[in-house]
């Protein structure tokens, strides 16, 4: 990835998307002569590059339900190909990206707030520890209800607490820091 960048080819939207169909048709053919059990590499990069090329491409791909709902359907019917999996990578992302570019209501839970960087870093400890320590933890389904709620009760105290207290206050704090900064850089030429 990081190759394709210092190449130049993010910046030419139709090869890095012909590199990004190279490289699922590539991961296909291996995968037809020796399937992995389990998640390999290409499972990750392949959405990843697909969401850059749909990225790059956003000015042409039509914003539609009905292609949602034919990429979701296809990344499901892939996924149980374990040989062909890899081909499911362009539909996940699509489905991916058309989920995240929806603007729903805030329902009054999650109004006025933002729980997403606790749930992000509470989630895993929480679901290794309940995998770990309660009954039924590892069961795959109880594992994610614990993960849920407990990161979410995280996520919220952290937000109402930690978070929403430090944003209030970022006003204030980056102009003396800014000045601070500038006085670093005058007084030992630093920065």
């Amino acid at each position: 990835m990081a190759a394709l960048g210092v190449a130049g080819v993010a910046k030419r939207p139709n090869l890095f998307t012909s590199v990004a169909i190279l490289a699922m048709l590539a991961c296909s053919a291996k995968g037809m002569t020796s399937p992995s059990y389990g998640v390999s590499h290409g499972e990750m990069v392949l959405p990843f590059m697909f969401g850059v090329a749909i990225y790059l491409l956003r000015n042409m791909l039509p914003f539609s339900f009905p292609l949602f709902v034919l990429s979701l359907t296809l990344s499901l019917g892939l996924f149980y190909f374990r040989v062909i999996s890899y081909l499911e990578a362009p539909f996940v992302a699509y489905s991916a990206t058309y989920v995240g570019l929806l603007n729903p209501r805030r329902v009054l839970l999650v109004r006025g707030a933002d729980y997403s960087y606790g749930i992000y870093i509470y989630a895993f400890p929480f679901q290794q520890a309940a995998f770990e320590l309660l009954p039924g933890g590892t069961f795959w389904l109880l594992n994610i209800a614990y993960g849920v709620v407990s990161s979410g009760a995280a996520a919220y105290l952290s937000w109402t607490f930690v978070e929403k207290r430090v944003l209030e206050q970022r006003a204030a704090v980056l102009p003396r820091l800014a000045k601070f900064i500038e006085w670093l850089r005058l007084r030992f030429g630093l920065l």
